[in-house]
């Protein structure tokens, strides 16, 4: 939820929960000790100012992680259900000095919590808007490219496609999106960071060019006076999950 404070002002507030019943849990002879749950929440508060062309926003969020049925494991047994509570910030801007082009920075800073962590991360990425004269209702087309490097690990590589607006009828618009990420160029963009500018392949770049190796994504959009409701499927590398939201723009 987010409402306008003003006139350069914003504020916001976001939810985020799941929770996952009957894992089995098995000890290190496989012996079956039971099932556990894991629960998640992400609490959420924004706010957001407009400086000219650039739009400066900090989240404070809370994170509650809860394990349940943990009881019977040595690592764990004298702890009980290892469940913890942390307190972190999120620091982002946006610009926008040539229409057609935004660039946006976000910067996660790290959360404790008692037996678990979420690291800091930063992610950089660049967004082109196109509006092609296609009839009275013009589609978009936006082009995104993001950059993401979470602690010490190699950076992340986030590339997608979106045709917005592709139909327009009675109040009804319609959406196409794709996304995809790719091995190879994490891995050259890492070597480039590093200062390793090496240009020919070898075998393990051979490896990263494997289409096993890839993840991509679809989607679509659909959106009717102010309410919307997105698709998205994603091939992952151990599983290849769905998402489903639904949003309400009022005025």
């Amino acid at each position: 939820y987010s409402r306008p404070i003003g006139r350069k002002m914003a504020a916001g507030l976001g939810v985020v929960y799941y929770g996952v019943e009957g894992i089995e849990q098995y000890d290190t002879r496989a012996m079956h000790l039971g099932d556990f749950s894991d629960n998640e929440l992400l609490l959420l508060l924004s706010l957001a100012r407009l400086e000219g062309p650039i739009s400066l926003g900090i989240n404070v969020k809370f994170i509650r992680q809860e394990f349940k049925g943990l009881e019977n494991d040595p690592q764990y047994g004298n702890l009980g259900a290892p469940s913890a509570s942390g307190v972190g910030f999120d620091v982002g801007l946006i610009t926008h000095f040539w229409r057609p082009l935004r660039i946006g920075v976000m910067l996660r800073g790290k959360t404790d919590l008692r037996n678990d962590r979420v690291p800091t991360s930063a992610s950089v990425g660049l967004a082109y808007e196109k509006r092609l004269r296609l009839g009275r209702e013009a589609p978009r087309v936006v082009l995104a490219v993001d950059l993401e490097q979470v602690k010490t690990k190699p950076i992340r590589l986030h590339m997608g496609l979106g045709l917005e607006r592709l139909i327009a009828f009675r109040d009804i618009e319609f959406s196409i999106r794709g996304g995809r990420n790719n091995y190879f160029l994490e891995q050259r963009i890492g070597d480039i960071v590093k200062g390793d500018f090496k240009f020919k392949l070898e075998g393990e770049d051979q490896d990263l060019l494997n289409e096993s190796n890839a993840r991509w994504g679809m989607g679509i959009g659909i959106k009717h006076s102010g309410l919307g409701l997105d698709y998205t499927f994603t091939r992952g590398v151990l599983h290849d999950p769905h998402y489903l939201s639904l949003t309400y723009h009022y005025r």
